[in-house]
């Protein structure tokens, strides 16, 4: 946490519950108040092992600005498209989900 409030833009979370994601963020924090920075300068993203679309309000209420989804397609065209929609209708709102007029 040092290292990335002293020597870069953010911090990357990976592998960590939602669960866990408060705590990290408030040493994340602390970090920055010993070091004359806001938390707010940073980038917070994290990637969870067990993330549902229900915590990315509590994750924003936290300080996460940028959320990573981790998993690998299947090798095949087809069965990789099917991976991508399926991901999309987990994460993205149907008011945001790509339509004809969106690309």
């Amino acid at each position: 946490m040092r290292r990335a409030v002293t020597l870069a833009d953010g911090w990357y979370g990976f592998n960590v519950t939602a669960a866990d994601v408060p705590a990290r963020i408030a040493v994340l924090a602390d970090e920055c108040a010993r070091h004359g920075r806001a938390l707010d300068e940073l980038t917070v993203a994290v990637a969870l092992s067990d993330g549902i679309p229900e915590h990315l309000l509590a994750l924003s209420a936290a300080g996460v600005t940028e959320l990573v989804v981790v998993g690998s397609p299947q090798p095949a065209p087809d069965a990789a498209a099917i991976w991508v929609a399926e991901l999309a209708r987990t994460w993205i709102r149907p008011e945001e989900q790509p339509g004809p007029d969106r690309v």
